[in-house]
């Protein structure tokens, strides 16, 4: 997520990044569909612009070859996609009490730059008359999110939140090693077509298949509703997380997400391919020789013949079973010096675990709060291999925040150039009781404004 929304407590993404964040006002925070936004990253080793570019018409062409020329030989990405479609936060003794639901989206995937040629035209170039694909790796968890929990101040300078889910598989996908050859002979009378790999599978969607128990084909018409529609496959997670305040000046926190499973049941298939299929063409003896022949096949029975074993190889074997799939956890540990009223600065570290690796992140940040607007900035590493700019604004007014960051300014211009970026935007309503209602039933001297302005706060 964005780096400088661990400096700002009170908006919401933070206090669902870290459970112990809250606001410290009592104000009661409403977010809806529409106004919640969302945030996207992306993290990878290759840009878009490596096999897409602008041609002189104006017009965006791929280029399958510019890649092998200026990207990785082992191509890695990785998104993560966060809707909430709605976030309470209301006050209770000595902390707070959210609920919020929200859809997700984590997809990672590793590809060989050779790969991309399979996919031109579903031709390879005389220099590979001999080619593979490689091995390609995909992971795409899609799912709902039921999430209740609590903070609460455990001591004047510790507050400590958790957060119990609900979450309900919508899609999963997996490859593993899946691989796709083409070798041809000396004399160019023969090729042989290869695949292999195995995956799971597991999506509401109708699955079209063969009488061998191999998958020909996936329906993917109505994908909204066949993809917000799926509740059948249930599971639960965790998050918790702990802030410490030694002192007025210093905060440190760490918080992990994401620590569950999903469990999908319904509609979930193990697969591998391991086929092959050696092709000669047409063999031209059975159209001359004579009826009688005892090797004659009729050329339409013969061409179909052949091109049904040639779609064989590409349709994959399946058994229905159970999956087992963890969120992949997340990481947050992070640290801010409050300088001034006005001026914080701080680092954050974000480690997230995803199909036997992880992605990390290290952020410098900055924080200059005049009044009702916050602006942030910072520096983010991402996994040693890039460095990147990052900025964002937050508006509080009477009753509404507006906020936008991003962890790279320049992808907010031309997000196709940039390796990694992340974005996040998004309105709440911020709703209390009115302050002159509070000044009627107080006398002076018994409250004060906080700086959190119009929010009223009781003090002893």
């Amino acid at each position: 997520m964005n780096s400088s929304l661990f400096l700002l407590p009170d908006n919401f993404y933070a206090q669902m990044l870290n459970p112990s964040f809250m606001r410290t006002d009592e104000g009661r925070i409403y977010a809806f569909p529409g106004m919640a936004g969302f945030t996207i990253r992306n993290t990878g080793n290759f840009r878009f612009t490596d096999f897409i570019y602008t041609s002189s018409s104006g017009d965006a062409v791929l280029d399958f070859n510019r890649i092998l020329q200026n990207g990785e030989k082992r191509n890695a990405g990785s998104e993560y996609f966060d809707l909430p479609l709605f976030y309470m936060a209301v006050p209770i003794k000595k902390g707070m009490f959210s609920l919020y639901y929200r859809e997700k989206i984590q997809n990672s995937l590793y590809f060989p730059s050779t790969a991309l040629l399979w996919f031109e035209h579903g031709n390879s170039p005389e220099l590979y008359r001999n080619y593979d694909i490689g091995d390609i790796d995909l992971r795409f968890l899609g799912t709902h999110e039921l999430a209740a929990g609590i903070t609460k101040k455990v001591n004047k300078k510790i507050k400590a939140g958790i957060r119990g889910k609900l979450v309900f598989g919508a899609a999963f996908i997996e490859a593993n090693n899946w691989t796709y050859g083409i070798y041809t002979s000396e004399a160019g009378d023969e090729v042989l077509l290869t695949s292999g790999g195995s995956g799971r599978l597991a999506i509401k969607f109708p699955v079209k298949t063969l009488d061998e128990s191999r998958i020909n084909e996936i329906d993917f018409e109505n994908p909204l509703k066949n993809y917000l529609g799926n509740f059948g496959s249930p599971g639960v997670a965790f998050d918790a997380g702990i802030t410490w305040e030694p002192d007025k000046t210093n905060q440190y926190s760490v918080a992990l997400n994401d620590f569950g499973f999903v469990l999908f049941g319904n509609n979930a298939r193990k697969m591998y391919q391991d086929g092959s299929y050696l092709f000669t063409g047409m063999d031209i003896s059975n159209v001359i020789v004579s009826r009688e022949g005892g090797d004659y096949v009729a050329p339409l029975k013969l061409m179909m013949s052949t091109k049904e074993n040639i779609r064989l190889v590409y349709r994959p074997f399946y058994t229905d079973t159970k999956i087992f799939s963890g969120l992949g956890p997340k990481l947050f540990l992070n640290y801010k010096h409050i300088y001034t009223e006005t001026f914080t600065a701080g680092w954050s570290n974000q480690t997230i675990f995803q199909k036997g690796y992880f992605l990390n992140t290290f952020s410098i940040n900055a924080l200059y709060s005049p009044g009702c607007m916050s602006y942030v900035t910072g520096l983010s590493l991402y996994n040693l291999s890039s460095v990147t700019l990052g900025g964002g604004i937050q508006w509080t007014n009477r009753n509404s925040q507006l906020f936008v960051f991003t962890d790279n300014l320049l992808a907010l211009y031309h997000p196709a150039t940039q390796k990694s970026y992340s974005i996040t935007f998004g309105m709440n309503l911020l709703l209390d009781q009115d302050i002159s209602l509070l000044k009627k039933k107080r006398s002076v001297g018994n409250g004060r404004i906080s700086s959190f302005r119009p929010f009223y706060k009781k003090h002893k």
